[in-house]
C-alpha cells in the first residue's frame, strides 16, 4: 500500500481515487521484472512476454478524441482528461472525464506526459 499512498500523493488527486491507483500499480507491477530475475508475474502465469509499449505516466494529461458522431462541425475535436490507469479487459485506458465526473475506456487517446496535474483539479 506504500506505493499507492507515494502514487496519490505525487500525482496529487483526491484519496477517493485509491482504488484506481492500486488497480493501475497492480497492472504496472505484474509487467515487470522482480523476483524471478528473468521473468515476469504475467509471463509466468499467461505464458508470454507483456507488452509495456502501453505503460504511461499514473494520473497524466491526454486528449480523448469526440466520436464524428457525437460533435458539431464546430465542436472540438478532442476533450482534455485524465489517464487513472489502464482497462484490463480491452485494449485502452481508464480515463477520468473532468467535465462529466465519469470513468470510461478508450483506446482514442493522445498523451501529453510533459503536463502535471495541478493541486484542485479534481
Amino acid at each position: 500500500m506504500d506505493c499507492v499512498k507515494a502514487m496519490l500523493n505525487t500525482s496529487r488527486i483526491e484519496k477517493c481515487f485509491g482504488a484506481e491507483a492500486l488497480v493501475c500499480f497492480t497492472y504496472v507491477k505484474n509487467r515487470i521484472c522482480h523476483k524471478f530475475k528473468d521473468k515476469t508475474p504475467y509471463k509466468l502465469y499467461l505464458g508470454r512476454k507483456p507488452t509495456v509499449s502501453n505503460l504511461k505516466v499514473f494520473v497524466c494529461h491526454l486528449y480523448v478524441g469526440t466520436p464524428k458522431q457525437l460533435r458539431n462541425k464546430l465542436d472540438l475535436r478532442a476533450k482534455h482528461e485524465i489517464m487513472l490507469g489502464y482497462a484490463c479487459s480491452t485494449r485502452g485506458y481508464r480515463i477520468w472525464l473532468l467535465d462529466e465526473k465519469k470513468l470510461i475506456k478508450t483506446c482514442n487517446v493522445l498523451f501529453d506526459e510533459s503536463k502535471r496535474v495541478s493541486n484542485g483539479i479534481f
